[in-house]
């Protein structure tokens, strides 16, 4: 069954219509006379009717066309009046209330859509202002300590210099322990760090 009823309907009417136009026959003829009155006889009545036709064309024979015996002209007819009908056939309301809820559906859900689409990109906005906040705040803060441990170094090298343990600070810089394979050899740097140190406190 065909999920749309107008097309079901106007192919029940093509059918229909079809039909009609097959079932259309010629007239027979009884006693010698056609039905509209003209005697059919084959004899010669001694009347010249080639000179009183003139130039009368002959009537066209109806051909039969697809298979379904209906003549060109009765098809172009018969697609006019199909043409005329389609244009002039009101949809259905059940059709028409169906269309227009369906449109209102898709319409409710583009909106919903939208309306989502908004409030991530909020989200997102409102998520990015915060973590450069945050940055911002870290910074600071580092910043705040470095300076203090700035501060803090050159006040200690200050007071070792005016009580001579300038050396004595400076080997607090260093690493004393195992230097790696991969690193530059320090070890004679270190040595006479630790050695002016110790002639220091002597």
């Amino acid at each position: 069954m065909s999920d749309d009823p107008v097309a079901e309907f106007l192919a029940r009417e093509d059918g229909a219509l079809d039909e009609e136009l097959n079932n259309v026959v010629a007239a027979p003829v009884v006693n010698g006379f056609q039905p509209n009155g003209i005697q059919d006889s084959h004899e010669d009545s001694g009347v010249d009717l080639v000179g009183q036709a003139g130039d009368i064309s002959p009537p066209a024979v109806l051909q039969p066309t697809n298979g379904r015996g209906a003549s060109p002209a009765s098809s172009v007819h018969s697609s006019s009046n199909h043409s005329h009908y389609l244009t002039s056939q009101e949809e259905p309301e059940s059709i028409k209330k169906w269309r227009e809820k369906h449109l209102k559906s898709i319409k409710e859900k583009d909106e919903l859509e939208e309306k989502q689409k908004n409030e991530l990109r909020e989200q997102a906005k409102k998520e990015l202002e915060a973590w450069h906040k945050q940055k911002e705040v870290e910074i600071a803060d580092r910043k705040k300590q470095n300076r203090i441990a700035e501060e803090k170094l050159s006040k200690n090298l200050v007071e070792s210099q005016s009580n001579g343990q300038g050396w004595a600070e400076i080997a607090k810089l260093i690493d004393t322990g195992k230097p790696a394979k991969n690193a530059v050899d320090t070890t004679r740097m270190r040595a006479l760090i630790l050695e002016h140190k110790e002639e220091t406190v002597a």
